[in-house]
Protein backbone atom coordinates (compact mmCIF):
# COMPACT_ATOMS: atom_id res chain seq x y z
CA UNK A 1 0.00 0.00 0.00
CA UNK A 2 1.32 3.71 -0.69
CA UNK A 3 1.42 6.26 1.58
CA UNK A 4 -1.41 8.10 0.35
CA UNK A 5 -3.78 4.76 0.69
CA UNK A 6 -3.14 4.24 4.27
CA UNK A 7 -3.50 8.25 4.92
CA UNK A 8 -6.99 7.37 3.03
CA UNK A 9 -7.70 4.78 5.19
CA UNK A 10 -6.57 6.30 8.46
CA UNK A 11 -8.46 8.94 7.52
CA UNK A 12 -11.65 7.04 7.05
CA UNK A 13 -11.29 5.69 10.45
CA UNK A 14 -10.72 8.82 12.11
CA UNK A 15 -13.49 10.06 10.95
CA UNK A 16 -15.62 7.00 12.42
CA UNK A 17 -14.78 8.31 16.00
CA UNK A 18 -16.78 10.51 16.69
CA UNK A 19 -19.96 8.23 16.49
CA UNK A 20 -18.55 5.12 18.45
CA UNK A 21 -18.83 4.74 22.21
CA UNK A 22 -15.81 4.85 24.93
CA UNK A 23 -14.83 1.60 24.74
CA UNK A 24 -15.36 0.97 21.00
CA UNK A 25 -13.62 3.91 20.80
CA UNK A 26 -10.68 2.96 23.33
CA UNK A 27 -9.88 0.02 20.96
CA UNK A 28 -9.98 2.25 17.84
CA UNK A 29 -7.61 4.38 19.36
CA UNK A 30 -5.39 1.52 20.23
CA UNK A 31 -5.81 0.42 16.38
CA UNK A 32 -5.17 3.47 14.71
CA UNK A 33 -2.02 4.02 17.38
CA UNK A 34 -0.59 0.93 16.20
CA UNK A 35 -1.03 1.91 12.25
CA UNK A 36 0.39 4.99 12.84
CA UNK A 37 3.44 3.26 14.45
CA UNK A 38 3.77 1.18 11.27
CA UNK A 39 3.48 4.19 8.92
CA UNK A 40 5.97 6.79 10.25
CA UNK A 41 5.64 8.50 7.01
CA UNK A 42 2.15 8.39 6.56
CA UNK A 43 1.70 10.92 9.46
CA UNK A 44 3.33 13.50 7.58
CA UNK A 45 0.38 13.57 5.19
CA UNK A 46 -2.80 13.21 7.32
CA UNK A 47 -4.90 16.65 7.31
CA UNK A 48 -5.28 18.89 10.99
CA UNK A 49 -8.68 17.96 10.96
CA UNK A 50 -7.47 14.47 11.16
CA UNK A 51 -5.50 14.95 13.81
CA UNK A 52 -7.94 17.38 15.13
CA UNK A 53 -10.57 14.57 15.60
CA UNK A 54 -8.10 12.17 17.14
CA UNK A 55 -7.25 14.88 19.91
CA UNK A 56 -11.03 15.21 20.35
CA UNK A 57 -11.27 11.26 21.01
CA UNK A 58 -8.61 11.23 23.62
CA UNK A 59 -9.92 14.22 25.00
CA UNK A 60 -13.16 12.30 25.27
CA UNK A 61 -11.44 8.92 26.96
CA UNK A 62 -9.39 10.53 29.45
CA UNK A 63 -11.81 13.31 30.21
CA UNK A 64 -14.38 10.51 31.45
CA UNK A 65 -11.51 8.44 32.90
CA UNK A 66 -10.54 11.37 35.25
CA UNK A 67 -13.86 12.06 35.70
CA UNK A 68 -14.16 8.23 37.12
CA UNK A 69 -11.14 8.18 39.30
CA UNK A 70 -12.05 12.23 40.65
CA UNK A 71 -12.92 11.20 44.17
CA UNK A 72 -14.30 14.46 46.13
CA UNK A 73 -12.22 15.20 49.02
CA UNK A 74 -13.07 17.38 51.61
CA UNK A 75 -9.96 19.02 53.11
CA UNK A 76 -11.00 20.16 56.63
CA UNK A 77 -8.46 23.55 57.85
CA UNK A 78 -7.95 23.01 61.01
CA UNK A 79 -7.64 26.49 62.78
CA UNK A 80 -5.66 26.44 65.97
CA UNK A 81 -6.21 28.84 68.69
CA UNK A 82 -3.25 31.09 69.46
CA UNK A 83 -2.58 32.24 73.15
CA UNK A 84 -1.73 36.05 73.64
CA UNK A 85 1.95 35.35 73.93
CA UNK A 86 1.96 33.55 70.72
CA UNK A 87 -0.17 36.17 69.06
CA UNK A 88 2.38 38.48 69.91
CA UNK A 89 5.07 36.90 69.24
CA UNK A 90 3.63 36.32 65.51
CA UNK A 91 2.66 39.80 65.24
CA UNK A 92 6.42 40.51 66.15
CA UNK A 93 8.01 38.54 63.82
CA UNK A 94 6.19 40.78 61.00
Amino acid sequence: MSNEQIVSEISTRIHQLESLSTENLKGEMQDLKRILMENPAACMLMHDEDIGIMVSALRKITGQAIQASAKPTKVKKETKKLSATELQDALDEM
